[in-house]
C-alpha cells in the first residue's frame, strides 16, 4: 500500500487514483485543517501514513535532524529531495523484529568475543581492550539470517553492534533523529513527518551514503524505550487506543469493534487520516468503508463506525500530535 498524505512525491488522491490531489480539498477548504493550518503550508499535513510489510531486512538507515536536512538538500538534492525531518514510529500489526539504537556496552563486547570479522573491521587492538569473556546472543544468530539475504553485505555487521528488538502486536517505537535502525520483519504501522528523507548505509541496492550517517548518528548505548498506549475507550466490544510519541507532527490511533457493535471517533481539533485494517462498518446512512479504505476527516467532524458482518473492526487512524480525537 502506498503512504498516505501531502508530500508531493506521492500525494493522496481523492475517490480514485486519478482524482484531483487531497491537497486541493485543504488549500480550496482551510477550515478542515483547524488548528494544524498554521504548522506549514497550505494545503499540506504535517505527516505520513503507511503500512509495512516486511517480508526480508529493509536497510540499515537513520534520519536527519532538521538541521542536517537543510544542509543535505541544499547540497545533495538529487538524494535528498526536501528539507525536513523525519521522525518516525512504528506501531506493530503483528510480531516485528527491529534492529534500532546501538546496544549496551556489555552486548557489543559479547558481539565481539563472538565474531572475528568483526574484531577486525573495529581494530584488533580496539576490540582486545573492550572485549569480555562473554557468549554470543541473539545477535549471532540474527547476523546470520541478514547474511543469508544479503550475503557480502557489510551491513550484516550491525546486527552485532544494535539493539535486536522483538515487537508484540500492539508494541510502538519511536525513533528520534539520528537513531541507526533497520526492520528485519512483521507487519506495522508506520506514522512519520512529511519528509523522504533517508541516510542508508548499508542492507540495500539503494544510495548509500555511509560517511554522513556515521558522522551524523546519535552513538547512545542503550536499549530503546517502548512507547505505550493510552487506553481511550474500553467496553461493550469497543476499543480505542493513542500512542503519542515525543513529536509534534503526528500521533496514532488503533480503534476495534466486535461485530455489530459502534466506535464513536469524537471531532478533532486538527486534520486526521483513517484506514480500514479489518473487517468492514457503516459510517453514517448512507457510506460503508472496508478493509484497505482510506478516509480523511477534517477538523471538526466526528463519526461513528458500526462494524459489519462476521469480522471484528480495526481502524488505524493519524492525527496531529495532541489534536486528534476528543479535542475539537
Amino acid at each position: 500500500m502506498p503512504r498516505m498524505g501531502t508530500h508531493p512525491s506521492g500525494p493522496s488522491t481523492l475517490n480514485a487514483l486519478t482524482g484531483p490531489p487531497l491537497s486541493a480539498l485543504l488549500e480550496a477548504h482551510p477550515e478542515l485543517m483547524g488548528a494544524a493550518a498554521s504548522l506549514g503550508e497550505p494545503g499540506t499535513l504535517p505527516f505520513l501514513f503507511k503500512v509495512l510489510s516486511i517480508g526480508g531486512a529493509l536497510s540499515i538507515q537513520s534520519h536527519p535532524d532538521k538541521a542536517l536536512a537543510e544542509r543535505l538538500h541544499a547540497s545533495q538534492p538529487e538524494h535528498y529531495r526536501d528539507d525536513n525531518h523525519k521522525p518516525e514510529m512504528l506501531v506493530a500489526l503483528t510480531a516485528c523484529e527491529a534492529l534500532c539504537g546501538f546496544a549496551p556496552p556489555h552486548e557489543a563486547g559479547r558481539a565481539l568475543a563472538a565474531t572475528p570479522e568483526l574484531r577486525r573491521v573495529c581494530g584488533e587492538r580496539e576490540s582486545a581492550a573492550y572485549l569480555k569473556a562473554l557468549e554470543a546472543g541473539d545477535a549471532a544468530a540474527c547476523a546470520a539470517g541478514l547474511e543469508r539475504l544479503t550475503p557480502g553485505d557489510v551491513g550484516v555487521l550491525a546486527a552485532l553492534l544494535l539493539n535486536h528488538l522483538r515487537l508484540a502486536p500492539g508494541d510502538a517505537l519511536a525513533l528520534e533523529a539520528n537513531v541507526p535502525h533497520a526492520y528485519l520483519s512483521g507487519q506495522a504501522l508506520e506514522a512519520m513527518a512529511a519528509s523522504d528523507n533517508v541516510i542508508r548505509a548499508g542492507l540495500t541496492p539503494k544510495f548509500r551514503d555511509a560517511r554522513t550517517l556515521c558522522a551524523s548518528l546519535r552513538y547512545e548505548q542503550r536499549v530503546p524505550a517502548r512507547t505505550p498506549p493510552e487506553e481511550l475507550a474500553k467496553g461493550a466490544g469497543v476499543s480505542l487506543r493513542r500512542y503519542r510519541p515525543p513529536f509534534p507532527e503526528f500521533e496514532v490511533f488503533l480503534a476495534s469493534a466486535a461485530p455489530g457493535a459502534t466506535v464513536r471517533l469524537d471531532a478533532a481539533a486538527g486534520p486526521t487520516l483513517l484506514l480500514v485494517l479489518e473487517g468492514a462498518a457503516a459510517a453514517g446512512r448512507a457510506t460503508e468503508v472496508a478493509r484497505g479504505q482510506v478516509f480523511f476527516l477534517g477538523a471538526g467532524h466526528a463519526v461513528e463506525l458500526q462494524a459489519l458482518g462476521d469480522d471484528t473492526l480495526v481502524v488505524a487512524a493519524v492525527a496531529v500530535n495532541g489534536m486528534g480525537f476528543g479535542t475539537h
